[in-house]
């Protein structure tokens, strides 16, 4: 059986809502991808962008150049949403009002550690990794031409006058 016709079959088919049950085929079979709607919803125009995960702004600029949207930033474009804008640049257009936000890209976790003194006396802690984002080449120089992204987690911006060097302007 698929895996919808296995799941509608089972025993435990009442404890599904109708939505539950579709949800649960997508994930299972592999039909849950991240497209531009799931990241940016229904718009063509990004007026602004916190970013977030770099692997859902990746997978959604694939989607962008897959389906061939055109997509407008006429805000603040920033982190991961700018990698999405560097790999789907055939794809972006760009306003005066622009503006990308740079930094490094972050990793980590949190986790608790009891010392030996005190089990009952616990520390948070923080691991946190940085590294280069992946931009493309024309966008590395532009970073190093600029002294580089900073180490203290602070933004570089490229406003719309610097970035028409790399994305075409909105007509």
């Amino acid at each position: 059986c698929n895996t919808l016709q296995c799941i509608l079959k089972g025993p435990t088919v009442q404890k599904f809502s109708s939505i539950g049950l579709i949800v649960a085929y997508l994930l299972l079979s592999g039909c849950a991808t991240t497209t531009y709607e799931s990241v940016f919803g229904y718009r063509d125009t990004i007026t602004y962008s916190p970013g977030g995960e770099v692997e859902r702004f990746q997978d959604a600029a694939q989607d962008v150049l897959k389906t061939g949207k055109q997509v407008k930033i006429n805000g603040y474009c920033i982190s991961a949403c700018v990698i999405f804008a560097d790999i789907a640049r055939t794809n972006i257009c760009i306003t005066p009002r622009t503006i990308f936000r740079l930094h490094l890209a972050t990793s980590g976790a949190y986790g608790e550690i009891t010392w030996a003194t005190s089990p009952y006396q616990r520390t948070r802690f923080r691991i946190m990794e940085k590294s280069e984002p992946s931009f493309s080449p024309d966008i590395r120089a532009w970073i190093q031409g600029k002294g580089g992204l900073p180490s203290n987690g602070n933004f570089i911006d490229m406003p719309a006058s610097e970035a028409v060097r790399f994305w075409k302007t909105c007509s």
